[in-house]
């Protein structure tokens, strides 16, 4: 039996003892003890748990943050970590490899899981690295807190076929995916608080269709309205059993309440900076105002990547064309124009990668990217791709390739702009040049996270009529994000492992941490914790230090379950 065989079924005699990277403060320097990894015992098992191998780990950025802030992380806020470190790493590959006799007739040695690390036990969170110790370690011992939290078992099984760098990377998969998958609401939150702001309003707007006996708010907060829709609101609200208050600015601002519908009217458009702090999660905000105005919308872009809040709007004088002109969809358009910018990094090439894989995708892309090396890595993979997909691919440079970049985004606006506009690297500047270059209901996904209270000021024309645009962001996934992955990869439509561009040994994890802060690789970095150490090595650099693990890529230089089984024979700790 071959040194993968035995390793691949489980059955390679387990160690007294295991290696962890914990974390014991802020900063790489508090990562393991003295620059390196900690001596473990192997955890021992009780009847209700098994023991796991650590097949893989895919770093990510919440690895950077985490390692970087230490205790000033908001999940770790309040802990010493030089007396309670935790070990950091989510995004793992793991195998079955010893079963107490409670679970024997569930799970089998050699068995394949990854895992959904947002984990809430007992309605306390309690995340795979944050709450418990992560994924920087060679073994781990699985109990009640994954098989049997609120939310059931967060083990997901993987198919013997996907290579545990593919198996580590379903979860920031299930996190692009996540993005496509959400349902955005075309109408009021059933028994929700609402709140219609007025300014300078015109006399005669009507609430339309807006509110029904089978969708209507529980309140609905009133503020300086004009008089014929002021006296609608009070019919409507004592028709259907419905709360009116009526109020001004300062008391809604002292009331302390979280609104899941905002409609603001005209000149009250101006003061969504301060009705940003008062949505709830999932808020709908609709701007609505006669065409050709100078407003500003001060948009939270925080609150859209973080909490899915979404801005709408429309220039009818009936307000429930705010919701139902512009249905948000989550997908892009089939075969319609997207553009993705600061597509050379991780994310950035899974939303491309998907993009051009998806049977009902966009028939044309723009690719943007402006780290050279990134973007030099973009067209051996991608263009090969996407040939063979039959989609019309542009990859381009703003730095170097100033003009060309003009000239296409310039193109692509003479015939109406791009349906969807991805945006992985975000700032408030960024964000209000590009939804100027939207088509008509096109769909501006803010991908990349900015803190909340951050706010770009959009011209509000371009979301009420000029373009009818909508913005949407999404943070987070599910079990069911991470299934349908894994059913894509069994149906061929999606390679996980392409997403992996540099692979290295357990002692590799520092070199690691500091790459993704200098984004020396363009796409994932996976660790095999297994191989004590093998250079941090970018997959065509494998050529020179592992010419037989090269030899076994795939086209463009992609990794192959073939690559990691040589990788795997000739550098697995004895």
């Amino acid at each position: 039996m071959s040194r993968y065989t035995a390793y691949e079924a489980g059955k390679r005699p387990l160690p007294k003892t295991h290696l962890a990277w914990p974390l014991y403060g802020a900063g790489l320097g508090n990562l393991g003890q003295n620059g390196m990894p900690v001596e473990r015992p192997l955890p021992s098992t009780a009847p209700d748990e098994m023991l796991m191998r650590i097949d893989a780990c895919s770093l990510c950025y919440t690895d950077l943050k985490q390692i970087g802030l230490g205790s000033s992380h908001p999940r770790l806020l309040g802990r010493d970590l030089a007396k309670d470190p935790v070990v950091p790493g989510h995004e793992v590959s793991l195998t079955v490899v010893a079963v107490g006799k409670e679970l024997a007739g569930k799970y089998q040695i050699g068995q394949r899981f990854t895992l959904q690390p947002d984990i809430w036990l007992d309605g306390k969170s309690v995340p795979f690295c944050f709450g418990m110790d992560g994924g920087y370690r060679q073994f781990t011992r699985i109990g009640k807190e994954i098989l049997d939290a609120d939310a059931g078992n967060h083990l997901v099984p993987i198919p013997d076929a996907l290579p545990y760098a593919g198996s580590a990377l379903v979860e920031p998969w299930a996190c692009v995916e996540a993005t496509y998958r959400i349902q955005y609401r075309s109408n009021l939150q059933n028994g929700g608080r609402m709140l219609i702001m007025g300014q300078n309003s015109r006399e005669n707007l009507t609430t339309g269709s807006l509110i029904s006996p089978d969708r209507k708010p529980s309140e609905i907060f009133v503020v300086n309205l004009p008089s014929g829709l002021l006296q609608e609101i009070r019919q409507i609200c004592r028709a259907e059993g419905i709360t009116l208050r009526e109020k001004n600015w300062q008391e809604v601002l002292a009331s302390d309440v979280q609104f899941d519908d905002v409609l603001l009217l005209e000149d009250a458009i101006t003061s969504l900076k301060e009705v940003n702090p008062l949505l709830a999660k999932n808020a709908v905000v609709a701007l609505c105002q006669s065409l050709h105005s100078n407003r500003t919308a001060d948009v939270d872009l925080g609150r859209i990547h973080y909490d899915a809040v979404q801005y709408i709007g429309t220039d009818s004088t009936d307000l429930s064309e705010a919701y139902t002109f512009l249905p948000l969809r989550s997908e892009m358009k089939p075969k319609g124009r997207a553009f993705i910018l600061g597509a050379g990094g991780p994310m950035g090439r899974m939303n491309l990668q998907r993009a051009i894989q998806d049977p009902d995708g966009p028939g044309s892309i723009f690719a943007s990217e402006r780290n050279l090396q990134r973007y030099k890595q973009l067209d051996p993979t991608f263009t090969h791709m996407a040939e063979n997909e039959g989609v019309d691919l542009t990859i381009l440079n703003p730095r170097s390739e100033a003009n060309l970049h003009e000239k296409e985004m310039q193109r692509f606006l003479s015939m109406g702009g791009f349906d969807d506009i991805r945006l992985m690297v975000v700032s408030p500047k960024l964000v209000e040049e590009m939804v100027k270059f939207s088509a008509n209901r096109g769909v501006v996904d803010i991908f990349a996270g900015l803190k909340r209270g951050t706010t770009a000021a959009i011209q509000a024309d371009i979301i009420t009529g000029l373009s009818h645009i909508g913005l949407i962001g999404h943070s987070g996934l599910t079990h069911t994000d991470e299934q349908i992955v894994l059913n894509k990869f069994s149906n061929r439509t999606l390679s996980l492992e392409h997403s992996v561009a540099a692979v290295g040994g357990m002692m590799q994890i520092p070199e690691g941490i500091e790459a993704l802060g200098d984004s020396r690789f363009p796409g994932k970095i996976v660790i095999y914790p297994h191989i004590r150490s093998f250079p941090l090595t970018a997959l065509p650099d494998l050529q020179e230090i592992a010419p037989d693990v090269y030899a076994a890529l795939g086209k463009g230089e992609t990794w192959t379950r073939q690559a990691e089984i040589v990788f795997l024979e000739s550098y697995l700790d004895d």
